[in-house]
């Protein structure tokens, strides 16, 4: 007579699935089109003069927090480069979510992401030189 055993799976604590769950992705492609727009606002805000010199919100470095005139100024400076970054993330993100999947979505939503970071140094950078204070 044959007894059947039951099948134990071995569950590893340590395995890391090769490819994040699908909301995961969704998640890094939102969050990069969401903060280039943020940005863009923020900064288009603070460059009309809408958004004044704070501790919270806008490119807050040691020249653009010099004075009033230093902030509209380095925000000036900065507008067309959050608002590039804005016009290449938010559509790459849409045609990204809708037309990839797997492997090309994680890349695509990992490199989106650095956009914005790089897009957001660029802009920091120009900021700070065009506030035009010592």
């Amino acid at each position: 007579m044959h007894v059947a055993h039951e099948y134990q799976p071995i569950v590893d604590p340590l395995f890391v699935p090769p490819v994040a769950p699908q909301g995961l992705l969704m998640v890094s492609l939102v969050t990069a089109a969401g903060v280039a727009i943020l940005l863009a606002v923020v900064t288009t805000l603070a460059a009309r003069g809408r958004l004044p010199r704070n501790a919270w919100a806008g490119i807050r470095t040691r020249r653009t927090k010099a004075s009033d005139e230093a902030w509209v100024r380095g925000h000036r400076a900065a507008v067309p480069a959050v608002v590039a970054t804005a016009a290449i993330v938010v559509p790459a993100a849409v045609v990204v979510a809708l037309a990839t999947e797997g492997d090309a979505r994680d890349t695509a939503g990992v490199i989106l992401v650095g956009v914005v970071v790089v897009g957001a140094v660029i802009a920091s950078v120009r900021a700070h030189r065009g506030a035009g204070v010592g």
